[in-house]
């Protein structure tokens, strides 16, 4: 875990590790070694006794450095590559809350639109959704 107000990326120009203004992040993952996964589970309450679940809000941030595998190394296929993915279930963790905006999944790619590259490293910075 990271506190504010967080330092800067050891491997891309990303000016913090904890989006401003937020006590902390959450950092997964190591230098590049290969092979590993790694993952968070974070569990909240959800108001449900007015019965009507549109009233809820869910705000998450993110920044996200992969090693870029892609670039001449025969790990040509999606599956191969290193990847970010963001899935919202449900409380049995089965199904996905809403398909639409409860998934993102992305992995390094030459055709990935809003995506800095920096050496060996594809590096979005921080985003709201």
């Amino acid at each position: 875990m990271n506190a504010a107000p967080g330092t800067p990326d050891p491997h891309v120009p990303l000016p913090s590790t904890v989006f401003p203004g937020e006590p902390y992040s959450v950092r997964l993952g190591k230098t590049p070694s290969g092979g590993d996964i790694n993952t968070l589970v974070y569990s909240i309450a959800v108001d449900t006794s007015n019965g009507n679940l549109s009233n809820n809000f869910f705000v998450y941030r993110y920044a996200v450095v992969l090693y870029n595998i892609y670039s001449g190394t025969g790990h040509d296929e999606p599956d191969e590559r290193p990847r970010f993915t963001i899935e919202i279930k449900d409380n049995t963790n089965t199904y996905l809350l809403n398909p639409d905006c409860g998934f993102y999944d992305v992995f390094p790619d030459p055709l990935l639109t809003g995506w800095n590259l920096t050496g060996n490293y594809v590096w979005k910075d921080w985003n709201t959704i």
